[in-house]
Formats: structure tokens, C-alpha cells, sequence
């Protein structure tokens, strides 16, 4: 008789518990759901009232909340645009730096194959200032100055198609300055063997 005493008065007590929570949770649904977000790491804002008896106490309220949630949702929204708009942007002078990096190589490219281009002619017009035939200093210089030439000449960049007119047209006057500047070292050579 007792257990079922005591039975009745917990499922009395639930009952009021019960019908209190839904009571609670109609009149001031933050007091119910504050607790059960400070749970999952929310934290809500809260709002100073005044009560009947004029003294001031703090409640949370799910608007403010809500406030907050969109709030920081719209931020999301426009940084999210920001971070698009700079992506694009960086995107954009990525390829501009691409071409004119490329740019940059081809017109470095050029500039050493003009400046072969004009070693070339200085080499070839310091051969035309030896007497190569009767001094030996000049044919030392001829000798070098033909070493450079067949060097240059011999680069990649002018075995290109198309062909470079002005190196093909020095070409065949180096190759000749070379037979010769050969010849007259043999013959030297051969002079000084006797």
C-alpha cells in the first residue's frame, strides 16, 4: 500500500513537472531552450528587463538569437562574395603576369640572339684588320677571333627555320676567314719546322 502511495505521488509530481515545463515553454520558450544551447555551444544574447517589483534582471531571448544567427550569416555572405571577387582578381593577374612573363622570356631570347648576331659582325670585321699572312701576334688574334665565330655559328639559334638572313649571309665569309686563317697557321707552322 505504501509503494503504491509513493507511486502515485511520483507520477503526481511528474504530472506537475510536466505541466509545468509546458508552461515554461509557452510563457518564456528562452528559459527552456537557453539551457539546451549553452549545451551545443551557442551562447545567447541577453536583454535586461525591469519586473514588477522594478528589479532588473538579465533573459535571453531566442529573437536576439535569431538576430545574431542572421547577422552573422549575411557577414558569411558577403565575405564569401569578397573572397570570390579577390580569387578572381588574383586569378586575373595570374594570367596577365603568365603573358608577360612570356613575353619577357621571348624578348630576353631575342636580345641574346642579337647580341650573338652583333659579335658576329665584330668578329668579323676584326678579321678583316690582321695581316695574319706576316705577323704572328695578328695570326694569334685571326685564330681567336675565328674560334669565337665558329662557336657562335654553330649556336641553335641559328640552325632555326627560319633561317636569320643576316648570319647566313656573314656564314660563308667566316667559313673562309677560317680556311684561311687554318692555311696561313700551317704554312707558319711548316716554316718554322724547317
Amino acid at each position: 500500500a505504501r509503494a503504491t502511495e509513493a507511486f502515485a505521488e511520483v507520477d503526481r509530481k511528474l504530472a506537475l513537472v510536466e505541466s509545468l515545463a509546458e508552461r515554461v515553454s509557452r510563457t518564456s520558450p528562452e528559459a527552456v531552450a537557453g539551457p539546451l544551447m549553452n549545451l551545443h555551444g551557442y551562447t545567447l544574447s541577453s536583454q535586461s528587463t525591469d519586473n514588477d517589483n522594478n528589479t532588473s534582471s538579465t533573459i535571453t531571448t531566442l529573437a536576439s538569437t535569431r538576430e545574431r544567427c542572421h547577422r552573422l550569416q549575411r557577414q558569411g555572405e558577403v565575405l564569401e562574395g569578397v573572397a570570390r571577387r579577390v580569387e578572381t582578381s588574383l586569378t586575373r593577374g595570374l594570367k596577365r603576369m603568365e603573358t608577360a612573363t612570356s613575353k619577357l622570356s621571348r624578348v630576353l631570347d631575342l636580345s641574346a640572339t642579337l647580341k650573338m648576331i652583333l659579335r658576329i659582325q665584330f668578329e668579323s670585321s676584326k678579321l678583316q684588320g690582321y695581316d695574319w699572312k706576316d705577323d704572328l701576334r695578328d695570326l694569334t688574334r685571326a685564330a681567336a677571333s675565328v674560334a669565337v665565330l665558329e662557336d657562335l655559328l654553330a649556336r641553335p639559334e641559328f640552325h632555326t627555320t627560319p633561317q636569320i638572313e643576316i648570319v647566313e649571309e656573314m656564314r660563308p665569309e667566316a667559313q673562309r676567314a677560317a680556311v684561311a686563317v687554318r692555311k696561313a697557321a700551317a704554312e707558319l707552322l711548316a716554316q718554322h719546322q724547317e
